[in-house]
């Protein structure tokens, strides 16, 4: 794990790769949903910088904030077929807009990690079911959820190890994790027009964190 900025830079690198087949794949409609992520990821490269320079100071400590916090690119093959390949309905969509609302909603008022892993967690596990119910994907929303987790988790030992000097600098990380969940189902939905085609774009291109 090599920190914030490295791992946008993978992920610009594996969109370019994999935007002309998708576009072949769609009769070039994927194309802008390449480009619109391609864009919105240099976006973050200033911030990812800014990331990894505050985290420095710890890391030389031997506290791997923000350098442990985001996993490889490793995804799945470009050509695997989408698990689900329903429609994403506006009912849908505006019944799990409502469950990120309140999500983020209660997320506001702790500022205790423990609290933020386990409010996250039990969202995430909502969002599961709610896949497997319309047989629709989620990938980029849940993808968010698992980075929060995964944030929060890490947060709780460098808190320690650091006698609360990272706290800070973990709560903005994740603030900044709350304002990609709350864009991320507009991502997912222009994807789910491509799974209903069997093309798995986003699903394969998004690295697992995993969750114990």
């Amino acid at each position: 794990m090599s920190g914030f900025k490295s791992h946008i830079k993978e992920a610009i690198a594996l969109n370019r790769k994999r935007k002309p087949y998708y576009a072949r794949m769609t009769n070039g409609q994927s194309a802008s949903l390449s480009s619109s992520l391609i864009f919105m990821e240099r976006l973050v490269i200033p911030i990812a910088s800014y990331f990894d320079w505050r985290a420095l100071k710890f890391n030389k400590k031997g506290i791997p904030i923000v350098k442990n916090d985001f996993v490889p690119m490793q995804v799945k093959a470009m050509d695997t077929m989408p698990k689900y390949t329903a429609a994403l309905t506006d009912k849908i969509l505006s019944d799990e807009q409502r469950k990120v609302i309140s999500y983020l909603a209660e997320l506001s008022l702790t500022s205790e990690l423990n609290n933020i892993h386990d409010i996250t967690l039990a969202y995430y596990e909502t969002v599961q079911e709610s896949e497997l119910e319309h047989q629709v994907h989620f990938a980029m929303l849940l993808h968010m959820l698992e980075s929060v987790i995964l944030i929060a988790r890490n947060g709780l030992e460098y808190d320690a190890q650091s006698k609360g000097q990272t706290k800070s600098l973990t709560m903005k990380l994740i603030k900044i994790h709350k304002i990609a969940i709350r864009n991320a189902l507009k991502i997912d939905r222009r994807a789910n027009l491509f799974h209903q085609e069997n093309v798995g774009i986003i699903i394969n291109d998004l690295p697992k964190i995993s969750i114990p």
